[in-house]
């Protein structure tokens, strides 16, 4: 290989060309312009070495070549993403790929990976999420799980940002650069297999497309469902008792990279910054794995708080008024405490909610008060139109959250049906222990 890289060239069209050193060098370097000409510059190879190369690969590639169309499968394109024709190529396509890649990562790195796929090796990957709403003093990390979370530089120039982003993304449109620093990133580990697989033809011109993704080890349910960022950050938010959200994510391919003829584009949306971000421990983030566990087995059983969860998390959101927040604050609460009973809903949210929070009179009394006081003011909030922003009224807002949050992971512990409301009243012995501690 290295003998066909020295005769081999790769036309950067008006920038010249290319020789397989100067490929390497804006492939690992950080200049962004040069590692876009790089990957998007054409292979020139001398076509009896090409032919040679073809020869060498067939009869280890000859499990996965389809007989009659002579192409070979990849998943490339579809943990990637670009051109559909790319997804199952000829092998003289592939050839050309791979010499590319040797050029781009030395060609002992690029025939170790393709000796891997072809052992069943499957692709390795992250998902990358860029969080608002929390902080971090020092990477954390689930080992188990593959997952990690680590601060960008608090400050420097946006070239110090580049390797903790994929190529051209701080080129983006409408990205300003020094947003970014000090940003949480939150990441996932994940494997996709098969990396090679013979083209059943059975879709006509079409890929099979029978790619499979398992992220964290297939140990967080959220992460197997298509909302898989709402529902890692929902419990994740419950864990830290704060509102955490995404404005960023891409997947972090690493040296496979290399491999794809197609594009991989990052995705985003618009999300809001807030201040007085939470400050995110280990702890948190195995408090949200079990939750994701406990919350799955809930909906197994048709037994989750939905309702509670999510309008918690809308009375958590960062930019919203007070009166709007006692709403939904308002609303969880119900869901909790009185499910499909309208009649004196202040009352029996007070009091069912009391004795289903406090351990003792002194306890069940306080949370009686502050749950009537909450419900007061969401009242105030639908019939009147708004609730005063005074110093009360904000700590009110944040000691219910807490106590629907305390319930929320109450239930989400509960393996067993929860009691009827009348024998919690009546003070019947509960025999529930929630196995869960808040953060």
């Amino acid at each position: 290989m290295d003998e066909l890289l020295r005769e081999t060239q790769f036309d950067a069209g008006p920038n010249g060309m290319y020789a397989a050193p100067r490929m390497r060098g804006a492939h690992t370097g950080r200049d962004e312009v040069r590692y876009s000409i790089a990957h998007t510059s054409r292979l020139r190879v001398p076509p009896p070495r090409l032919a040679a190369l073809v020869e060498s690969l067939e009869p280890e590639l000859q499990p996965f070549i389809e007989p009659e169309s002579g192409r070979i499968g990849t998943g490339l394109i579809a943990l990637m993403g670009g051109a559909v024709h790319f997804a199952e190529p000829e092998v003289t396509d592939f050839a050309r790929t791979l010499i590319k890649a040797a050029a781009l990562l030395g060609s002992e790195a690029s025939v170790r990976i393709l000796r891997g796929w072809i052992a069943g090796e499957p692709y390795h990957f992250r998902i990358k999420l860029l969080l608002t709403g929390v902080q971090c003093d020092q990477p954390l990390a689930l080992e188990a799980e593959g997952i990690q979370v680590e601060q960008l530089p608090k400050g420097g120039y946006p070239a110090d940002l580049a390797p903790y982003f994929p190529p051209l993304f701080l080129d983006m449109p409408s990205l300003n650069a020094y947003d970014l620093f000090g940003r949480t990133v939150l990441s996932v580990d994940g494997t996709a297999s098969p990396a090679l697989y013979r083209p059943t033809r059975t879709h006509g011109d079409d890929p099979d497309w029978n790619l499979r993704q398992v992220w964290a080890g297939g140990k967080i349910p959220c992460l197997t469902t298509e909302g898989w960022r709402e529902g890692l950050l929902e419990v994740l938010s419950i864990a830290c008792d704060g509102h955490v959200d995404w404005t960023h994510d891409w997947r972090d391919v690493g040296d496979v990279a290399a491999f794809n003829l197609g594009t991989s584009t990052p995705s985003w949306r618009v999300g809001v910054h807030p201040g007085g971000d939470v400050r995110l421990e280990k702890q948190h983030l195995e408090l949200a794995r079990d939750l994701d566990v406990q919350w799955h087995a809930r909906r197994q059983q048709g037994r989750s708080p939905e309702i509670a969860i999510r309008y918690w998390l809308k009375s958590k959101r960062p930019g919203v008024g007070l009166s709007d927040r006692f709403v939904d604050l308002r609303t969880a609460l119900e869901a909790l405490f009185t499910p499909g009973d309208r009649a004196e809903l202040s009352f029996r949210l007070a009091l069912l909610g009391a004795w289903d929070l406090g351990a003792d009179f002194e306890e069940r009394r306080r949370y009686y008060d502050l749950l009537r006081a909450a419900y007061t003011c969401g009242s105030k909030a639908v019939h009147s139109g708004g609730v005063k922003g005074t110093q009360e009224n904000h700590k009110t807002l944040a000691d219910a959250q807490s106590a629907c949050r305390k319930a929320i992971l109450q239930r989400l512990a509960e393996a067993e049906e929860p009691r009827d409301p009348i024998d919690v009243a009546l003070g019947a012995p509960s025999g529930r222990s929630s196995g869960l501690t808040a953060v």
